[in-house]
């Protein structure tokens, strides 16, 4: 869940401190390292991911991803594209969510329906990025990021050369730019 904020914090150069809260040994798995933390940092909502930036404090992936993105500009300029990543935004999210019910319910069950529907369902935001570069309209929003952790997750049972990822070339050349940006040393630099 936190990945994403990661990438996109990296992306737009901010500094940031990465905190992690490491749980105890199996079978146990003792969490007092952020149960005995998490009432006292004065959050609303306290939970994982948070962001503190000066006196805000924020919970909620999408939500601090949001944030981010609006501080950088990332979220549309005009009304329309508002909508679209508004929409994009969601729809990322119940495409995530899909994998991840398969995933944790009964994934030897779902998953060949799940295999199923992807064809469909990659044509779906395909056709929603239509001729535009990225999915607002001509400039990077924080989308891609979204998109990209989503994809790489819930397409990875799915081969490269599978027939369902060629149709979807169209899509996921704008999809690509993100690897070739973390490949190029400066996000990994920073690691």
């Amino acid at each position: 869940l936190a990945q994403p904020i990661r990438l996109l914090l990296e992306y737009t150069g901010t500094n940031y401190k990465d905190k992690f809260y490491v749980c105890g040994e199996a079978p146990d798995y003792d969490k007092s390292c952020w149960f005995g933390e998490k009432e006292k940092l004065g959050i609303d909502f306290a939970n994982l991911p948070y962001l503190v930036d000066g006196d805000r404090k924020i919970t909620q992936s999408n939500a601090i991803m949001r944030y981010i993105a609006r501080k950088h500009n990332m979220c549309g300029e005009t009304e329309d594209e508002k909508v679209r990543v508004d929409v994009m935004e969601n729809q990322a999210m119940d495409f995530r969510n899909g994998f991840v019910m398969m995933c944790y319910l009964d994934l030897e069950n779902k998953k060949p329906g799940y295999l199923k529907s992807l064809p469909g369902t990659l044509k779906q935001f395909s056709d929603f990025l239509g001729d535009r570069k990225w999915f607002a309209g001509d400039k990077v929003s924080h989308l891609i990021i979204l998109v990209i952790v989503c994809f790489s997750a819930a397409v990875n049972p799915t081969p490269r050369t599978n027939p369902i990822m060629i149709k979807s070339l169209k899509m996921s050349s704008a999809c690509f730019w993100i690897h070739e940006w973390l490949n190029d040393g400066a996000y990994i630099d920073n690691k």
